[in-house]
C-alpha cells in the first residue's frame, strides 16, 4: 500500500470545506461556557482547625492497644458531624441571622442573568401563574422544627477530617457567601 501525504493546500481545502461546522461548534462552546460562567454560583469554603486534647494521664491506664488516640479522634469527628451540633449551630445563629443567611433561604445567591431566566420561565409556564424567586423572611422565634430543618443542610455541607499523626481536626463548610461559610464553621 502506498500512502499519499497531504500538503498544506489539502489541509486548507478541508478547513474551508468544513469552516461553517467548525465555526458553529466554536460559537456553541463559547455560548455554553459563557452561560455556565454567569449562572454557576460560587463555592466558598471556610476551614477551622480544632485541637482535641485529653487531660494528662486520662485513660492511659487501660490503653493496652494503643488505638485510644485514633478512637478519640473518630469519636470527635462523629460528634462534630452529629445532628445535635448542627441543631445547636442553627439555634445559636437563628436569633441574629435568620434573615441574613443563604442557609435559611433569607439571603440567597442570585446569579447574573436572573431577570432574563425569569422572563423565559414565565413565558413557558403553562397555568398562567407567575414564577418568582422569593427571599424568605422570618419573624417567628426558634423552634425545634426549624432546628431540624436547617440542621440537615448543615450536616450535608460540613466536612471534618483528621490530620494524620496529630490531635488536629479540620472542619470545613461551603457556602455561596464567604462570610456565611466563615460564620457557620466558627459557630
Amino acid at each position: 500500500l502506498e500512502f499519499q501525504e497531504f500538503s498544506i493546500k489539502d489541509y486548507i481545502f478541508i478547513i474551508r470545506l468544513h469552516s461553517k461546522k467548525i465555526l458553529f461548534f466554536v460559537m456553541l462552546g463559547f455560548i455554553v461556557g459563557l452561560y455556565l460562567n454567569l449562572v454557576t454560583p460560587p463555592n466558598h469554603v471556610a476551614t477551622a482547625s480544632v485541637i482535641i486534647n485529653d487531660k494528662p494521664g486520662a485513660g492511659m491506664v487501660m490503653d493496652f492497644s494503643g488505638n485510644r488516640g485514633q478512637d478519640r479522634m473518630s469519636n470527635a469527628i462523629q460528634m462534630i458531624k452529629s445532628r445535635g451540633i448542627a441543631i445547636e449551630t442553627v439555634k445559636t445563629l437563628w436569633p441574629e441571622y435568620k434573615n441574613n443567611l443563604d442557609l435559611f433561604g433569607s439571603y440567597p445567591f442570585y446569579p447574573r442573568g436572573r431577570r432574563l431566566r425569569m422572563y423565559f420561565k414565565n413565558i413557558f409556564k403553562f397555568k398562567g401563574e407567575k414564577v418568582t424567586e422569593k427571599r424568605m423572611f422570618y419573624e417567628e422565634p426558634y423552634t425545634e422544627k426549624i432546628g431540624n430543618k436547617f440542621a440537615a443542610i448543615i450536616e450535608n455541607k460540613i466536612n471534618v477530617y483528621h490530620l494524620p499523626n496529630t490531635d488536629i481536626l479540620k472542619i470545613s463548610y461551603s457556602s455561596v457567601w464567604a462570610a456565611e461559610a466563615r460564620l457557620i464553621v466558627n459557630t
